[in-house]
């Protein structure tokens, strides 16, 4: 079970910046699961929920709010350069870990931000009918994002802790709701970025 590790970021979320729903629904799916479960191809490309937290972290969180927000330079660490791709000696805590600290990291650039600040950076590999022009329209793409994400993966997550035997998940340690959840109204249609597989070794100058 993936228990230790950082404070959640819903409960070290600064003074004046309401909880990100999102995050709960992501961490409440996926927080729960043992390492196996994180692990296991889930889809015909292979990906696996380590790989979504990852690439929820590094090129959702960390991408638009310390690259495109800030104009942060960040080198690829021991997670690597491909968001979806977790390393064989990653593991799905240290997944979970990292995903905690970067939402932790966005909340203290939202709450120092005013929502009509500009983006310190804007990666090049947008087409130019796509803009976010302030960090009201960030949030609300990050948000609409990461719930899409969650929602579409959430039948995968069940089938992976079904019980042995049977087809049904074992929803033991998942929130209540958190099965029922559905896509977003609306989804990411508001701003419909291109999402490529590979965000992180697109950094400011």
């Amino acid at each position: 079970m993936l228990s230790s590790g950082p404070t959640p970021c819903w409960q070290s979320r600064p003074r004046g910046v309401p909880p990100h729903p999102p995050d709960l629904l992501v961490l409440g799916i996926l927080e729960s699961l043992p390492e196996e479960a994180m692990r296991r191809p889930v889809l015909p490309t292979g990906w696996t929920c380590a790989g979504l937290l990852q690439h929820l972290a590094l090129n959702v969180e960390r991408f638009w709010f310390r690259q495109v927000m800030t104009g942060e330079q960040v080198e690829p660490d021991e997670f690597g350069d491909d968001g979806w791709q977790v390393r064989p000696e990653v593991s799905a805590a240290a997944v979970l870990d990292l995903y905690q600290r970067e939402t932790g990291l966005a909340d203290k650039i939202i709450s120092a931000t005013s929502l009509e600040a500009p983006p310190a950076w804007w990666p090049d590999f947008f087409p130019p009918s796509f803009h976010l022009d302030n960090l009201r329209q960030v949030l609300l793409h990050v948000i609409a994002e990461t719930a899409t994400q969650a929602a579409t993966w959430t039948p995968h997550v069940n089938s992976s802790t079904a019980r042995p035997g049977s087809s049904s998940p074992d929803t033991t340690d998942q929130p209540d709701g958190i099965r029922r959840a559905g896509p977003v109204p609306g989804g990411c249609s508001q701003y419909p970025a291109p999402c490529p597989g590979d965000r992180s070794q697109a950094r400011p100058p």
